[in-house]
């Protein structure tokens, strides 16, 4: 079991600060192998290391280097600094909480776990210590404390991060074969996060603990690759900014962008392109930004100098196609797009896209065509249903148009539309028992919708001519 005292902990710094006074001046940790990291990274490094060596003795400054170091997967250099803050200053859990956290990714679980444990005696009011603690009690075995400390976690989480907690009560309530239980934290973190994959997984296995086979494996297929997601804490809401890595500043600007911080995002990526100057991938998320900000003159001067450069991606191709769209130029969104599919013929994005595009172009047998593909690669996509609908209908292919618009209705159970098409369709050829159904669950969803009262009126006609 974990000790429960802080004395057990290497941390001399305690003893020589009440009888030698304050510990002296410490030297900053270097990157063990600076050959293998990137441009941008070794100069950050450079100008942290360098704030470490103007203020030696402050534990702020080994602490923000330690960060760094995290940031950018740098544990062991990153563990040696959070030793050297806490040395500096050992009164701050803070210090301990990261070199915890460290210390377990390094694999040295025992020394890890009881700084954790210790940092959460010392910050009984985090939500992110407890839940961290609680997957240390999951790993030792003992599922009744992990659950208790992500019960706490759940209770002094914000709103925005309780749902992360629930996941893992969930988790633990499954493994203590209490799947009853388990649904209703799993649930409410599924309504606050419906992609949280740590809970679609856990909500997969409590399913089929409960006999849900076939919800089971839909959940279960959407939270595959679920990875532990821990509750941020404060001392960590920098890593995602201070990752300096190529892949990881794409990413960042990838998610300021999600947030609606495209300027920040645009930033981050004309930065990133001075260490990378030309880099396709880079422009192509420039790119990508500008499509989001509607600017699509600036989008279609990067991809169009990303093409004449010979660049051949399905990412700037797609991109291609959706600026060429937004500008009315169809055949050139058309050559792009088939392009994109020629690459990469298996994904949904681009077959959707192509869809559309051919139906806007009035090629209504290729829309169907990519809209079918869709459907094959993913069967519960509405929308690749809805596609292949309405290019049956302009091509009088009315039972596979009433097949698709069905298949729209069990996977969306509040959409109008495909409900009242379906309907109208099923009148035209008589089949009105079905028409009744679908208007039935039209007039739930909407009953004063003009052609819901439209569909009605046809049906009751229908009827009387019959008699």
């Amino acid at each position: 079991m974990i000790s429960t005292t802080r004395k057990s902990l290497p941390c001399l710094a305690l003893f020589l600060a009440a009888s030698c006074g304050q510990p002296g001046p410490i030297d900053p940790v270097r990157p063990q192998d600076e050959s293998s990291l990137g441009p941008l990274i070794k100069e950050t490094i450079s100008q942290y290391v360098a704030q470490v060596e103007a203020r030696p003795a402050s534990a702020a400054s080994h602490g923000r280097l330690a960060l760094l170091y995290e940031a950018n997967d740098l544990t062991n250099e990153a563990a040696l600094s959070y030793a050297n803050a806490l040395t500096l200053d050992p009164d701050d859990p803070v210090w301990n909480f990261r070199l915890g956290i460290a210390r377990v990714e390094m694999g040295e679980i025992e020394e890890g776990s009881k700084r954790l444990l210790t940092a959460t005696r010392e910050l009984p009011q985090s939500a992110a210590a407890h839940h961290r603690l609680g997957y240390v009690y999951m790993d030792q075995g003992d599922v009744e404390q992990a659950l208790s400390s992500f019960r706490t976690a759940a209770t002094l989480a914000p709103a925005a991060a309780a749902p992360l907690a629930e996941a893992s009560v969930g988790e633990a309530l499954v493994s203590l074969d209490r799947a009853a239980e388990a649904l209703e934290p799993l649930e409410h973190a599924l309504e606050v996060i419906p992609t949280l994959k740590p809970a679609l997984y856990a909500y997969g296995l409590t399913l089929q603990a409960l006999g849900r086979v076939d919800e089971a494996e839909v959940a279960l297929q959407a939270g595959l690759g679920a990875t532990r997601t821990m509750i941020p804490h404060a001392s960590g809401a920098s890593l995602q900014e201070l990752g300096k890595g190529y892949g990881q500043r794409n990413s960042y600007a990838a998610s300021l962008s999600g947030q609606g911080e495209n300027g920040r995002a645009i930033r981050v990526l004309i930065d990133l392109l001075e260490y990378y100057p030309g880099d396709e991938v880079t422009l192509n998320n420039l790119a990508g930004i500008y499509i989001e900000l509607e600017d699509w003159e600036k989008a279609l001067g990067l991809l169009d100098g990303l093409v004449e450069s010979g660049a051949d991606r399905f990412g700037i191709w797609i991109n291609l196609a959706t600026v060429q769209r937004a500008l009315g130029n169809l055949p050139e969104a058309r050559r792009a797009i088939d392009r994109a599919v020629a690459l990469s013929p298996d994904q949904s994005l681009g077959q959707l896209t192509r869809a559309e595009i051919c139906m806007l172009q009035g090629d209504t047998p290729a829309a169907r065509e990519s809209g079918l593909r869709v459907c094959e690669l993913e069967p519960r996509n509405a929308q690749a249903f809805l596609m292949v609908a309405e290019a049956s209908v302009k091509l009088g292919l009315t039972a596979e148009a009433c097949a698709a618009f069905e298949q729209v209705n069990r996977l969306n159970k509040r959409f109008l539309p495909s409900r009242v098409s379906a309907a109208s369709l099923y009148i035209s050829v008589g089949r009105l028992a079905d028409a009744e159904r679908l208007i039935r669950e039209a007039e739930e969803i909407d009953p004063s919708q003009a052609r819901v009262i439209q569909i009605r009126s046809r049906i009751q006609q229908a009827k009387r001519g019959a008699r």
